[in-house]
């Protein structure tokens, strides 16, 4: 399960924005064609790198779900995914919403979800 996309995993729909906003940098989470992102420690199989000790190589998922929303899966890491403080059952996809907080093992920098709308706009 781990490098392979979810089975949920589905394309972003056109009028959705997404991105995960950490201290140092951004990642875009609505690029085309993409479904999901691997988040780890191992840069030879993840797209965003969370280059902490206590992250593992392949920590989480974050991809959009077939549902319409986008949300994270926690791979079993040894120290937790954790969404605004609350750590995540392992191999259970967790719904982000706009503003989500969340933070990988005992990493000390935190990343926030930032979703819009394009419609709304």
């Amino acid at each position: 399960m781990g490098d392979r996309e979810p089975q949920w995993a589905v394309l972003p729909p056109g009028h959705l924005s997404a991105e995960l906003v950490g201290p140092k940098e951004s990642f875009r989470l609505d690029r085309a064609g993409k479904k999901c992102y691997k988040l780890g420690r191992q840069a030879q199989s993840c797209d965003i790198l969370i280059e902490h000790q206590t992250a593992s190589r392949g920590h989480c998922w974050i991809g959009h779900h077939e549902r319409g929303y986008l949300c994270v899966l926690d791979l079993g890491s040894a120290n937790g995914t954790f969404l605004d403080r609350e750590r995540l059952e392992p191999h259970r996809p967790e719904r982000l919403k706009n503003g989500s907080r969340l933070e990988f093992g005992e990493c000390p920098w935190e990343f926030e979800i930032k979703i819009s709308d394009k419609r709304k706009a």
